[in-house]
């Protein structure tokens, strides 16, 4: 791996000191904080909500929205007061970064839709965490991974501009309440169109229906759930809006192939087998 294109020349795998991921569901009414960011870090919130304190300025931060935030800055955490509140992180330390790639960072957008390809890379991250200590050059290659798939996103994300805003707007709302029992009147509500002219319009940009969007979505974050957290698979069906673990485990199977144990299991086999545990550092919410 070369490196990150921040400027126009590239930055180095060598600048990169170390990288970290982990997640978290924090209970209702969590916070954290006030502390001063030291390193370059990505949090993805996949459920709950966030209000940030971003030195003076207070951002809420809505479930599907990954945020860049940067060293120098003081920051508080308010989580949800109604419920639960799930996000993972990727915190990148460098050595000090170029002028250009000073500058690429802080053109980057504060706030993103979460990035599929970023979400896959904080899990890989967070299974090579045993025995592989947050300096090593694998977990350092994930890191600037990370950053780079950022930054591509950024890119992707000023190209999609040129996508129906309707279909823009539907996959937004499925990012934010896929846990609600939606139908396709309420996504095409949404939309700011009529149902049908959404199907219409998801099919021409998307190449499926609304309804089969956020059936896969909402399949993709039970997945997560599934592998990054404790919660049982009964929680997890209702957090994602299926009406029941029955119906969870129907869909889930017919779409992976596994029952949700099955996957569950797989998945922490695939974590443990081979690995020498190391001392993990502090959660990111360490002061």
């Amino acid at each position: 791996m070369n490196g990150a294109q921040f400027g126009r020349q590239p930055v180095k795998l060598d600048i990169i000191r170390s990288a970290y991921a982990g997640s978290v569901v924090y209970p209702p009414g969590g916070t954290h904080g006030p502390r001063r960011q030291a390193d370059v870090q990505i949090v993805l919130l996949h459920s709950g909500s966030l209000r940030l304190r971003l030195d003076d300025d207070f951002v809420d931060i809505a479930p599907g929205t990954m945020v860049l935030l940067r060293p120098g800055h003081r920051e508080h955490f308010a989580f949800s007061a109604a419920e639960d509140s799930w996000h993972s992180w990727v915190t990148v330390t460098t050595e000090p970064l170029p002028p250009e790639a000073v500058d690429r960072l802080e053109r980057l957008p504060f706030a993103l839709p979460i990035a599929e390809a970023l979400n896959r890379i904080v899990d890989v991250m967070i299974a090579c965490r045993d025995g592989n200590a947050p300096d090593s050059p694998l977990m350092r290659a994930l890191g600037l991974s990370a950053l780079e798939l950022y930054a591509a996103e950024s890119a992707h994300h000023a190209e999609m501009r040129g996508v129906h805003r309707a279909v823009m707007l539907c996959k937004q709302a499925v990012r934010e309440r896929f846990g609600e029992p939606l139908r396709l009147a309420d996504l095409a509500a949404a939309a700011n169109v009529s149902p049908e002219h959404l199907v219409r319009l998801f099919r021409q940009y998307e190449g499926m229906t609304p309804i089969s969007h956020l059936w896969r979505f909402r399949i993709e974050r039970c997945e997560q759930m599934l592998r990054d957290t404790g919660l049982g698979v009964h929680e997890i069906a209702l957090r994602a809006g299926f009406k029941n673990g029955h119906h969870f485990s129907r869909m889930f199977r017919r779409i992976t192939g596994l029952t949700p144990t099955e996957y569950r299991c797989r998945a922490a086999a695939s974590v443990t087998v081979g690995s020498t545990p190391v001392p993990a550092p502090p959660s990111e919410f360490s002061n």
